[in-house]
């Protein structure tokens, strides 16, 4: 894990800052979706927006959470991959019913 930490301090701001803006770009295209959707529903609108702001939250503690625990800077990519993985689970199909 050292090599990587050090990686990042010497690469600067610049592609960490790349890297965050990715999700940046998805926002508005995933929010004209569920309005597109939604037949624009207020409430539905309403709960995607909380729905985001809960996940950026409990990301960004997770992923402290994963810094203060000794792993250094990889445990927060880590982290998210785990939580991305989660959240493809609730694309499965359901189990049908008998």
């Amino acid at each position: 894990m050292g090599w990587f930490n050090k990686y990042l301090a010497a690469c600067g701001d610049r592609r960490r800052t790349a890297v965050n803006r990715m999700g940046d770009i998805g926002n508005p295209a995933m929010a004209a979706r569920v309005m597109r959707a939604a037949h624009p529903d207020p409430m539905v609108i309403a709960i995607h927006s909380s729905v985001i702001t809960t996940g950026l939250a409990v990301g960004t503690w997770a992923g402290g959470l994963g810094i203060d625990a000794g792993y250094g800077l990889t445990a927060p990519p880590r982290i998210g991959l785990a939580l991305a993985l989660l959240g493809l689970l609730s694309l499965a199909p359901r189990a049908p019913r008998e």
